[in-house]
């Protein structure tokens, strides 16, 4: 077997966990990011008979300026930590997943290594070990009627 390093990132923008294969061996790491949740102001006052609005929405805009930069941050970790990628699958929530595979596609060398993108929700890191084994396909093959992949005799 070659010893390509595959990585899989599973990634919501709280935290990104990851599991680096290479050969038999598998490591695992998990990210947290910084971002903070995303609110909307609900309104405004009235002043005057005028909506007063316009302070909330300067607020508002930085608020997101400020998550933007939370978020190219996390995704520059992310990629740090898979910058030796071969080959990389990524997982997670829709939004978080694709604005991942845009940073990297635009923003680092790492987006033609990109060889499967799809969604999922959060699993266990046994959970994502096995899903990333099947992903990069070296999972054992399974025999018909085994759970665990091993050949049952039949005794007479």
């Amino acid at each position: 077997m070659n010893n390509l390093h595959l990585f899989g990132v599973w990634l919501d923008h709280r935290k990104a966990k990851i599991v680096e294969l290479c050969g038999d061996d598998v490591s695992e790491q998990e990210i947290e990011s910084n971002v903070e949740r995303h609110t909307h102001a609900t309104g405004g006052t009235q002043l005057g008979g005028r909506a007063y609005i316009s302070a909330m929405g300067a607020s508002e805009r930085r608020l997101d300026e400020r998550r933007g930069h939370e978020i190219t941050s996390f995704y520059q970790a992310i990629a740090k930590a898979i910058s030796r990628a071969d080959e990389i699958a990524v997982l997670g929530s829709g939004v978080a997943r694709g604005e991942f595979i845009k940073y990297l596609e635009n923003d680092s060398s790492l987006g033609d290594r990109v060889a499967f993108t799809g969604p999922s929700r959060a699993m266990t890191s046994p959970q994502l070990v096995a899903r990333f084994k099947t992903i990069f396909h070296m999972d054992p093959p399974r025999q018909r009627g085994s759970k665990d992949g091993l050949s049952r005799g039949v005794h007479a």
